[in-house]
């Protein structure tokens, strides 16, 4: 069905365009994740675009997308770092849930490594 879809979406038809766009992320929220610089690099820019239905969903798939990103935003049971805190809309997410926290289409994610040094 998908390769029908992609087929009838590369002949430039809006419609169809539209259609498989919503079929295909029905379910699925729209958050715009910040990174800062250190972690930028590792990534095509500071901000990224990713789909989940919770925090841990975003950072899954910002994961598989940029694997070199991924060890420095989850550990290897894809649980948070206590040393890397995540802000849902400048919420700290160690308090409204950790990675199960929801998100909603339009939501902020935003990403601090600890930084060491004196």
């Amino acid at each position: 069905m998908f390769s029908l879809a992609r087929q009838l979406t590369s002949k430039s038809i809006p419609e169809l365009q539209v259609a498989f766009f919503v079929f295909s992320h029905r379910g699925r929220m729209a958050v715009t994740l910040f990174l800062p610089t250190v972690l930028a690099r590792l990534a095509d820019s500071g901000t990224l675009r990713s789909e989940g239905n919770t925090v841990g969903e975003v950072v899954a798939n910002i994961s598989g997308r940029y694997p070199e990103l991924a060890p420095r935003l989850r550990d290897a049971q894809g649980d948070p770092y206590a040393f890397v805190t995540f802000y849902l809309n400048d919420e700290d997410i160690r308090f409204t849930g950790s990675f199960q926290s929801p998100v909603k289409d339009g939501d902020e994610l935003t990403i601090v490594p600890a930084i060491a040094g004196g």
